[in-house]
């Protein structure tokens, strides 16, 4: 499967578009410096290694990301091709783990199983990661929706024959067979009340996997919880 790139779609042919995004990237990048700033400020006031301490670590790389997440809507408005390099994806999960586990309903349990050695995957770190933080957060949001919330989120990786696997799984309400390709679709969402301007997280997740090179795939009954996986391809 051939990557797309950043040069296919309509930011290629709308200038007041790629203004626009540039000139938002680069407001976005003000608020988080100011962010950034403070938060390290409030590291040296606390005692080191307290639960503030760590508190405001976790702030510092969520912002770090956000910073990274904003450069590369600033790329994408110049059109730049995305960037390919040796990603990590064990990293991304750790990462993702700890920003996830403060956010977590009392009776929901995180779980990581990080295959070592795990070969890396080659694309756009930026991209990769905000696939992972989607499909996590999606299974958050899914234990959230049910009535008394509780259950398990699985973040793991494999080492396969052809490459590298991503899963994540979750025990929440599961997904019916007939809505199972809507739920890839810009702004569908099977819960109800969502915000206007959800539903854009797993259509995030398909398009960096196909970008990739990557395939998809989801098992998924009613009241069995749902499991994402994601076969990348070994480097060449």
């Amino acid at each position: 499967m051939r990557p797309e790139t950043a040069r296919h779609g309509p930011l290629a042919h709308d200038a007041g578009l790629q203004l626009y995004l540039r000139s938002l990237a680069h407001d976005f990048n003000n608020l988080l410096g100011a962010i950034l700033g403070n938060a390290a400020l409030l590291e040296t006031m606390v005692p080191p290694g307290s639960e503030a301490a760590e508190t405001a670590l976790i702030i510092q790389r969520a912002a770090e990301r956000a910073t990274e997440l904003s450069g590369h809507l600033s790329r994408a408005a110049r059109l730049e091709p995305p960037r390919h390099e040796p990603v990590d994806l064990n990293a991304s999960l750790r990462e993702i783990a700890e920003l996830l586990r403060v956010t977590l309903p009392p009776r929901v349990l995180l779980r990581t199983e990080l295959a070592d050695p795990l070969p890396a995957v080659m694309g756009d770190s930026v991209e990769l990661h905000q696939l992972a933080l989607n499909l996590a957060t999606n299974a958050r949001d899914a234990i959230a929706s049910l009535s008394e919330p509780s259950g398990v989120i699985l973040l793991a990786t494999a080492a396969t024959p052809h490459g590298a696997m991503l899963r994540v799984h979750d025990t929440g309400p599961g997904i019916p067979r007939d809505l199972q390709q809507r739920i890839f679709q810009p702004f569908f969402t099977t819960r109800e009340g969502e915000a206007s301007g959800r539903g854009l997280g797993l259509t995030i997740v398909e398009r960096v996997a196909r970008r990739h090179g990557a395939q998809l795939t989801l098992h998924s009954e009613p009241g069995q919880g749902a499991d994402f996986q994601i076969l990348f391809p070994a480097p060449r």
